[in-house]
Formats: C-alpha cells, structure tokens, sequence
C-alpha cells in the first residue's frame, strides 16, 4: 500500500486487484469485527450533518414502492395515491415513475427536480467468510450498476472502499467483481479470526464444565479432556464456571452496538446529493451454552454452595446481557434521512456449535430487532437467508424502480428539531401493498 499524493486516502493494488480502489485511512486496523462500528468509519467519510434548518418545510419527497401480492404495481397515476401526515389528508403536487435512473413518466402540477443518482453502501458484518458473497458482486456488478452509479464497500476490517469511476472502467466488471470477493474474503479471514478462536474457546470451556459434572464423553479429545482432568482435580467446577465466564466476558467485549454511530451515519447520509440505497449483511449470532440437562445437573449438585450458585447466575446474567436500543429514535432519524436500508440477515445453523452438552443460542435478537425496524422505517426490506446471495437478487430488483411522490405540509409550523411528522401512503380504493419512509423531522 502506497499514500496517495495530497489525498487523506490510500491506493490498494495488489495481484488480484490491479486497477486502484480507495479505501479510507484508519488509525487502527481492528483484529477482530466489533459490530456497527463500520458506520463510524462512513459517517466520517461522508462529513458533518448541516446544522442550518429552515423554519419550515416546503417540499416532502416520498419514495413509495407499491405490490401487489408480491408483485410491483406500474400503472398507476397521481390520482391514485392518498398521502397524510399525521393523519391528515396532504395535496400531491408531483409524481415521477422512476426506473434505475430515468424518469419515466410525471405528473405534476408543480415542478419538481428529482435527484435520481445512485449511491449504494454495502456493509458486510460477518465473522465467516462464505462463498456466495461472490455471487452477490457478480449480480451487482454485471446486472445492476450503472457506469454513473457509485459504490461504497466497507469490509468487516471496517476499510472503506470507494470504487472510483476510473477503477470500474479499468477492466471488465465480473472481473472486478471478482477481485472484490477476494478481498472480502480475506479481510473476513483476518478481521474473524480472533472472533472464532475466541468462540471455540468457549466451547471447549462449556465441554470441561461438562466433564467435570458428568465426566468425559465418548471421543473426547486429549486435549480438553486433559485439560478438564486438571481442572476438575484441581479447583474443579469453580474453576471451570471461572474459565468460561472470562471467555464469554471477551466474546461480549467484541459486541460493540453503536447507536450513536447508526445515529451519525443517518445524519451524514442525509446530506448527499444522490438516491443512497444502504445493503448490510449481518452474521446471526450463536454462542455456545450449557444445555438444560448440564444445567440442571449444576444447580442439583450445588444447590448448597453458595459460591457455585452466585457463579451460575453471574454467568446467566452476563449471557443474557443486552444494551438498550432506542429502536423509536432510530426509526425516526433514518426515516428522516430518506436512505434505502435492506438488511439481509445470513443464518448460521445451530448445529454448526451445538452437541450432546453445547447448545448453540440464538444472540442476535436486538440487533435483528433494531435494524429491521430501520429497513422499515426507510421502506426497505429485511430478508433472512442461509447465504448471502439468497434473496438478494429480490431485495436488489426492488430497488430499481418505485414511484417519487412531491407535497407540501398544509401545517407548516415547526414545534422544533423533535417534531416528527409520520407519513402514511396508500392506493385508493386498493389493498396494496405501500413500502415507504416513515416520516421526517420538521425543523
């Protein structure tokens, strides 16, 4: 890696990737993923939120995308959509029918400018590289991208990758889609590393409990089964409770859940003068855990210490632990920033960890929660799949083409920064299916 001349970034060239893509400077290189901590990164990237708001709003911009049973509606005119803010009836002055960047039809009593320029951010938080991420470059960059479109990469070592004009007219694009599946794939083996080590060690900490409350199992290893002899000859139990609390407490240490940073790259998104479509695959989270059988056996052989017992809650309680998320103010912020969000959650099966003694635990159940209520405030889409390439070629065609619909507030009085107007969007006389933001802050 070589300094750009007068640039606060950095070239990547290597063997794989000939041509040159950006990637913002980082004072340090994270050795494992902390999650959300990416938007850190780009929220910096893409600069300060303006302060300055008018005191009132004159133009509400409504990207609505309308199915029925499955299927996008294309015929439909002005007259046919209702919008209300909080609950009242808003004049429509404007419609355009947008496909990928063309305006294909308007209806307009007033003239508008649409912005119809792309941006898309892909975020890959994941710990396990899979193969099919090569499929999601491959759609993307052959199928999708536009020659005008910009692309955004931030990798799971929390590297930004821009991906300038001049690098995707350097070769041909299943080639570049190619270099760029390489370097995912090795900056998730670097990056994930230390993540899966450290979960491994849980794992054989969960085992040595279990060996030393219901003796070894058949094909045990020598080494945790030499281990677990130690330890259940030695301090026994306490030892092993002590062992696997200091690997779970450095498992949560690297879950990192960030709102302020979701909070700022809301703000900073807003800012940018193009249609931002934000794709963010997550990693479903299983950790190792006792199952209630070993669990049971515990809390019936050491009823009476009350050492043991107080280890066995810390350890439930430190399990269980969870940050609040104010989903509300998310749901507000990013409806406000009028970005495109579609979370893709790839499922990791249980029965990658779990065994006879180990259950594999579902842990991801905030993160789910909070960033589907995002992709839902944004009209996005959450999809679950086992692969990465799964449905996104379904979430991506979605994308390509909604209705933009213009009106002006008919209360232009703003209670100041926190009045939030919800905005609801329907098809006359139809049960439609209306994907949309869900509302913006009149300031």
């Amino acid at each position: 890696m070589q300094p750009a001349t007068g640039s606060g970034h950095i070239s990547l060239t290597d063997r794989k990737c000939p041509y040159n893509v950006e990637i913002e400077r980082t004072e340090k290189i994270m050795k494992y993923p902390k999650i959300i901590i990416s938007l850190f990164f780009i929220g910096s990237l893409l600069g300060a939120q303006d302060q300055t708001h008018l005191a009132t709003v004159i133009n509400i911009e409504v990207p609505a995308r309308v199915y029925n049973h499955g299927k996008f509606v294309e015929n439909l005119s002005i007259d046919d959509f209702i919008i209300r803010e909080d609950g009242i009836p808003q004049k429509i002055e404007a419609m355009y029918f947008i496909k990928k960047t063309r305006i294909e039809r308007e209806e307009a009593e007033v003239t508008k400018m649409p912005i119809t320029s792309r941006h898309y951010y892909f975020f890959f938080q994941i710990t396990k590289y899979n193969p099919k991420i090569n499929d999601v470059f491959q759609h993307f960059f052959t199928k999708t991208l536009l020659p005008e479109d910009k692309v955004t990469i931030i990798t799971p070592m929390n590297k930004v990758l821009n991906l300038t004009k001049k690098a995707l007219e350097s070769k041909p694009r299943h080639e570049i889609a190619t270099d760029l599946h390489n370097i995912l794939r090795k900056h998730t083996e670097i990056s994930g590393s230390e993540y899966r080590k450290i979960k491994q060690d849980l794992k054989n900490a969960t085992n040595r409990i279990a060996t030393s409350v219901i003796g070894p199992y058949e094909g045990q290893t020598s080494a945790i089964e030499d281990d677990s002899f130690m330890a259940a000859s030695g301090m026994g139990i306490a030892y092993n409770l002590e062992n696997y609390r200091n690997k779970l407490d450095q498992l949560n240490s690297m879950r990192v859940f960030s709102q302020k940073s979701l909070i700022q790259f809301a703000e900073s998104i807003k800012k940018q003068n193009d249609t931002s479509t934000v794709f963010f695959f997550y990693e479903r989270e299983i950790k190792p855990d006792l199952n209630l059988r070993i669990l049971n056996r515990i809390l019936s052989l050491y009823q009476d210490d009350p050492k043991i017992m107080s280890d066995v809650n810390d350890i439930f309680m430190a399990y269980n632990q969870i940050k609040p998320i104010d989903e509300k103010m998310l749901e507000k912020v990013y409806a406000d920033s009028n970005v495109l969000f579609n979370f893709i959650y790839i499922g990791v099966h249980s029965t990658d960890i779990g065994t006879s003694r180990v259950r594999g635990k579902e842990h991801s159940e905030d993160i789910f929660s909070a960033f589907s209520t995002i992709a839902e405030a944004t009209g996005g889409v959450t999809t679950t799949a086992q692969t990465p390439s799964a449905g996104f070629k379904e979430v991506l065609d979605g994308t390509e083409t909604y209705y933009l619909l213009y009106y002006s507030p008919s209360n232009k009085n703003s209670k100041g920064n926190n009045d939030f107007r919800k905005i609801e969007v329907e098809i006359k006389d139809q049960k439609f299916t209306v994907k949309h933001r869900a509302g913006y802050f009149a300031r």
